[in-house]
């Protein structure tokens, strides 16, 4: 990298070295600090490269789901339907049935009075 590109990942990696050079001047404490908190920076960044991932196929993900929840209560509902009016069909046969039997039932009981 020139000296004249200073956006991406050689700015980081310039910068780095920058630092290098300046760490002759600190105590050993302060090197190992400096130290754990790059080797922390580094686990972050990969940590929010994981997570930025996750969220982006989080949105796919969901909204495969909310249609394969879609299409199952399309079923369900198809079902519940179907399965409604058959005991709509049912209960109108019963109900035929009986009021053809009450009069049978009354002609027999009219019948009886005579």
């Amino acid at each position: 990298m020139s000296g004249g590109e200073g956006t991406g990942a050689g700015a980081g990696a310039g910068e780095a070295e920058a630092a290098e050079m300046d760490l002759s001047s600190l105590d050993e404490e302060t090197k190992k600090e400096l130290e754990t908190l790059r080797k922390n920076r580094g686990e972050i960044l990969e940590r929010v490269g994981q997570l930025k991932s996750e969220l982006v196929n989080w949105r796919s993900n969901l909204d495969k789901q909310v249609g394969e929840y879609r299409e199952e209560l399309t079923g369900l509902r198809s079902t519940l339907n179907s399965e409604v009016e058959s005991l709509r069909s049912e209960f109108t046969a019963l109900r035929e049935s009986l009021r053809a039997q009450l009069d049978q039932d009354s002609a027999l009981e009219g019948q009886e009075s005579k």
